[in-house]
């Protein structure tokens, strides 16, 4: 049972809180975040220890043909891609509360919670929905996030502090080396890659084992992940059937619209935040262009039948012809779904325009591409 548990990364969470407690200027809240984390882990152990004990095969089922992984750099289109796949009925991916509460146990729990409530009105299903927006509710224009939708998968690894997530997570953290194994790991001992991905696997079988639960059909698993582009190698290993759809986009205008994302989030979650500083940017800048060159290359060296390119540009165009071509080229499963056609036909927001001012970060647009390279992903 115990290497169903959650392999948490308490050397990483030990130097966090330690860098935190020296530097951020409240205390208290600095140790009642490391409390939610520690409350959090604890609920997220229970479940895996219930799963293990009470259901048969650990609640995990079978992966069919993939999973299929959504790379590329953030602000590219792998959200509204992953969003828009999913509506096709043989496709599936977690919804965030099943990545950040994974065992189904927890969530056969949070089931019956929800039609206890239906059945008495409602109440707790409008708090809810009223205290999320509030939360995210503000950042709709820049990414929509909400318990019920679908998300990316790194917020898996997240919860067990083993995601560049948790080194990004506050401006001091990102302007520092604290947490830079979190960023690299291909520099982690081999161990700590197994458990990892074993425990994001398990993520994803039990998944797709309540959907089949649920259609009667094995799913395939759509994971969406833009801090996955560097993790192609454990992929495979972990994955040997994966498949990978490789989203572009101008990387200049994905650069700068990662850092007004992030910066977006910094301002509203951190009081007294005014703005990123240099090394906060350079962080930020240097990961975006491992991405961007980490894309390239696996879009390069993976085999035709393994992958597809997916540019933004044609998303917004003809939704149905990269979508058609994904399902059919790159899976097998021929037509779109009469959902998944439906969904490529609704109307979508433009793209915002003139809105990539990097100079708002002390960036040069020229000078960031002579740093890119050659990052430009191949026709096919």
């Amino acid at each position: 049972m115990t290497s169903e548990l959650a392999p948490f990364g308490w050397a990483a969470f030990g130097r966090a809180v330690r860098f935190e407690l020296a530097r951020e200027p409240s205390r208290v809240r600095t140790l009642l975040r490391a409390a939610g984390r520690l409350l959090h882990l604890g609920v997220l152990d229970l479940g895996l220890a219930a799963d293990a004990l009470l259901l048969p095969e650990r609640g995990r089922g079978e992966l069919t043909a993939g999973p299929l992984f959504i790379l590329g750099h953030q602000r590219t289109g792998t959200t509204a891609l992953h969003r828009l796949l999913v509506t096709d009925p043989r496709l599936s991916a977690p919804r965030l509360h099943e990545l950040v509460f994974p065992a189904t146990s927890v969530q056969r729990e949070f089931a019956r919670v929800a039609a206890i409530d239906e059945a008495a009105g409602g109440l707790l299903q409008r708090t809810n929905a009223a205290v999320q927006q509030r939360l995210f509710g503000p950042l709709d224009d820049l990414h929509r996030l909400r318990l019920d939708a679908v998300e990316e998968d790194e917020i898996a690894l997240w919860a067990v502090f083993a995601s560049v997530m948790c080194a990004n997570g506050t401006p001091a953290l990102a302007a520092s080396a604290t947490l830079d194994d979190l960023r690299h790991v291909d520099r982690w001992p081999r161990a700590r890659v197994d458990a990892v991905f074993s425990y994001y696997r398990a993520v994803l079988e039990r998944h797709a084992a309540r959907v089949t639960s649920r259609t009667g059909r094995p799913p395939i698993v759509v994971a969406k992940n833009p801090a996955f582009t560097h993790k192609v190698p454990q992929l495979l290993a972990t994955f040997p059937d994966a498949r990978f759809v490789f989203c572009d986009r101008d990387p200049v205008e994905a650069i700068a619209s990662r850092l007004r994302l992030v910066d977006a989030i910094w301002r509203r979650r951190r009081p007294g935040f005014s703005g990123m500083a240099a090394p906060q940017v350079e962080t930020l800048v240097a990961d975006s262009v491992r991405t961007f060159r980490a894309a390239a290359r696996w879009a390069r060296e993976l085999p035709r039948e393994r992958r597809i390119i997916a540019r933004l540009d044609e998303l917004e165009r003809a939704p149905a012809a990269v979508v058609g071509a994904i399902l059919g080229d790159l899976l097998g499963l021929g037509a779109p779904s009469p959902e998944l056609a439906a969904a490529c036909g609704v109307a979508r927001p433009s793209r915002p325009r003139g809105r990539y001012d990097l100079g708002a970060f002390g960036l040069d647009a020229d000078a960031l591409r002579a740093r890119l390279g050659d990052v430009e992903l191949p026709d096919a």
